[in-house]
């Protein structure tokens, strides 16, 4: 299925022969918002270089004849290394040659796209929980907006570790994307025999077959005006449709997010708000929206974060 050039359903590139009919949306369900994020290659190769807007150009009306400043605009250029996306696997020979459906290549096709399935979905918790989800990985939306000020925004929660956040993104190619490495090739090496140790000493194990899958990813937020930050969401300060238009509020007119992020718990918060309020006190639906802008549920947004202060 043909897949848009902005997505990495449309830019990631398998190089094994073995899985070019493989649908990479397949491989994203478990990542609902990658599956739908704006995406794009790294500028070069496993580095991705940008610039940030900080401050816009200034500009004013004048007279004939009379001067104004015409204050240049502000950019801080931005790299950011890629990381390593590992989802390559071992597996026990003996246990694949018992597969009956294509044999060996069958059971190890089959064993790898479950791999990547993972490596997406993980990847997805790194990209919105960043180091707090791996330190090893890359930054993420929580690095960028770390403390309240600016654009984190306190939703009065103070239990420890039962905090949530809901991100509010403005996607596109100058603001927040996720970024594809190597022109987008997650590279799958062929199946290999290994013998695989399973002592210290190497004198015992078994004849393993392996199998490198490998890609690197990033992400880019392009302005101080890309993203937003609703933390200290829990169940005595809930989410509700105030809290969302306080948080819209602070956007500039024509940087008006495109996505808001949230997990099923918030979601079912919002929808509980919405229940209390209906004229004729019947359960509000599931809600896919708040103030027309799509809501994109994902369980990589953790509800046992520490309370987020300035």
């Amino acid at each position: 299925m043909a897949q848009a050039d902005n997505t990495l359903a449309g830019l990631i590139q398998m190089n094994n022969m073995n899985n070019a009919d493989i649908d990479v949306t397949d491989l994203l369900q478990s990542a609902p918002w990658l599956k739908e994020a704006y995406a794009t290659e790294a500028s070069n190769g496993t580095l991705h270089s940008y610039l940030k807007e900080t401050l816009a150009a200034g500009v004013a009306f004048r007279d004939p004849n009379t001067g104004i400043a015409n204050v240049a605009g502000q950019e801080t250029e931005v790299s950011v290394a890629l990381k390593l996306m590992d989802a390559s696997l071992v597996r026990d020979k003996g246990i694949a040659m018992k597969y009956s459906k294509g044999g060996i290549p069958a059971y190890m096709a089959k064993q790898g796209m479950k791999s990547i399935k993972s490596a997406f979905k993980n990847a997805e918790k790194q990209l919105i929980n960043g180091t707090d989800n791996d330190a090893t990985g890359n930054n993420g939306l929580a690095d960028t907006l770390d403390a309240i000020g600016g654009f984190c925004y306190s939703n009065g929660g103070a239990v420890a570790n039962s905090q949530t956040s809901v991100y509010f993104l403005f996607e596109g190619e100058d603001d927040v994307a996720v970024i594809a490495g190597n022109d987008g090739v997650l590279d799958i090496g062929d199946v290999v025999e290994q013998r695989v140790s399973t002592n210290s000493t190497g004198t015992e194990g078994y004849t393993g077959l392996t199998q490198s899958i490998l890609g690197w990813l990033g992400l880019q937020v392009g302005s101080i005006h890309s993203c937003a930050r609703l933390a200290n969401v829990d169940a005595v300060a809930p989410l509700t449709d105030d809290k969302i238009a306080g948080v819209l509020a602070g956007f500039p007119a024509d940087k008006r997010p495109t996505r808001i992020l949230m997990n099923s718990a918030s979601q079912e918060q919002l929808r509980s708000s919405r229940t209390a309020t209906s004229p004729s006190g019947a359960p509000a639906p599931v809600v896919e929206q708040a103030f027309n802008i799509p809501i994109t549920v994902t369980d990589s947004i953790v509800s046992t974060e520490a309370v987020v202060t300035a």
